[in-house]
């Protein structure tokens, strides 16, 4: 990815409550497609990595885990999927809440055919593809993706109140551990609103009839779904949550957090 796209995901992460140099966006992101995109540009900036990890470690229950799996599954070019294992297979072994959280997302990445550097730089020199392999933590060189071994940094970090402020239409993923019913609100808002039955619904997201039906009642309980019958058919129409809200921001407040440098 180039410089430009290197800031938008900065400034997405920012949004979030990530410390970088950068305004934060205007829209809450879609965290998931942020999350492909940031693997996708690790290999030219390591520290989005960093950040990402950091910020999961303490906020995963933001992230849908089952649209993850889902959009890692049907999205992810092959050659990132180990970067993304890496890096969810790194926020599974830091902080007791998230051991098993993104199984169903690892399913989905493969390991790398060739190993190597995370890093495009030390691919091209003999000498610091050397040196990258005898740095590389034990995980990444399972993954095939070498980088050292780094640690959790609570400082770059906004508190989880500002989040929750900043970004309202992440609290329904907050309030549901980023479960089911995270996922389905979450695809609601990016525009998958109507399914002819509970069925295609489990099929879609791979889940058992009773979890389905369950993760319904609670948006029907929410005012966020309606389920009709039509002859034997029992279609469902989701409300779409509005996760990607545009909040207004005072100048004030973008030159506060764009003031906020993540320290290296």
């Amino acid at each position: 990815m180039n410089a430009t796209s290197e800031e938008m995901i900065a400034r997405d992460w920012a949004r979030l409550g990530v410390l970088f140099n950068v305004t934060p966006a205007e829209q809450t992101p879609d965290v998931e497609g942020l999350l492909l995109n940031t693997v996708r540009s690790t290999s030219g900036n390591s520290r989005l990595l960093i950040m990402a990890a950091t910020w999961m470690v303490h906020y995963a229950d933001y992230v849908a885990k089952r649209r993850l799996a889902i959009r890692i599954r049907d999205e992810l070019e092959i050659q990132y999927q180990p970067i993304m294992g890496l890096l969810l297979e790194w926020v599974q072994t830091h902080g007791h809440r998230n051991h098993h959280r993104f199984r169903e997302a690892l399913k989905y990445c493969a390991r790398a055919c060739e190993s190597g550097p995370l890093l495009m730089v030390n691919r091209r020199s003999a000498l610091l593809r050397k040196i990258s392999e005898q740095r590389a933590s034990v995980l990444s060189r399972r993954w095939g993706v070498w980088m050292e071994e780094f640690e959790i940094r609570d400082k770059v970090l906004r508190s989880p109140e500002w989040i929750a402020q900043e970004n309202p239409a992440l609290q329904i993923s907050a309030l549901c551990g980023g479960d089911l019913v995270a996922t389905i609100a979450a695809d609601a808002a990016a525009g998958l609103t109507s399914f002819q039955s509970e069925s295609q619904m489990a099929r879609r997201y791979g889940a058992s009839r009773a979890a389905t039906r369950d993760a319904v009642l609670k948006l029907k309980m929410a005012g966020y779904a309606q389920q009709t019958r039509s002859g034997k058919a029992h279609p469902i129409s989701v409300t779409p949550f509005p996760r990607f809200t545009v909040l207004p921001r005072s100048d004030s407040q973008a030159n506060s957090v764009s003031s906020i440098v993540a320290s290296g």
